[in-house]
């Protein structure tokens, strides 16, 4: 049974966070950086052929998905000192493994986020 909270979080989770992530990794391919350090990477960036920039962007992917997946399994692991609530419910209580919920096929990631 789908649980409104723990979908609201996903959701929410997914857009603010994951997909503002890649955003910028977005903007300095497509040369639409404006600040200063930006603007650097871009220009850094424009050094790599095609393929080692989606070798570049892959990997950072990674690494994005792999710090949510900890960061969830962080508050499950924690969740005596550390408690988010969605809707007055306890968020790692709605799930039966919080980090999980990312990546099954219709996981959060593939429900919510605009990346694939």
């Amino acid at each position: 049974m789908e649980n409104q909270g723990l979908n609201l979080f996903g959701e929410k989770f997914m857009k603010e966070v994951r997909d503002a992530s890649f955003k910028k990794m977005q903007w300095l391919k497509d040369g639409q950086a404006k600040a200063p350090a930006a603007l650097l990477l871009q220009e850094q960036l424009k050094r790599f052929t095609d393929e080692e920039q989606a070798f570049i962007f892959r990997l950072i992917k990674e690494s994005v998905d792999e710090t949510i997946f900890n960061t969830l399994f962080f508050f499950e692991e924690n969740q005596e000192a550390i408690e988010i609530s969605v809707e007055g419910q306890s968020l790692v209580e709605l799930s039966d493994g919080l980090a999980g919920e990312l990546f099954s096929e219709d996981g959060w990631i593939a429900k919510y986020s605009e990346v694939d």
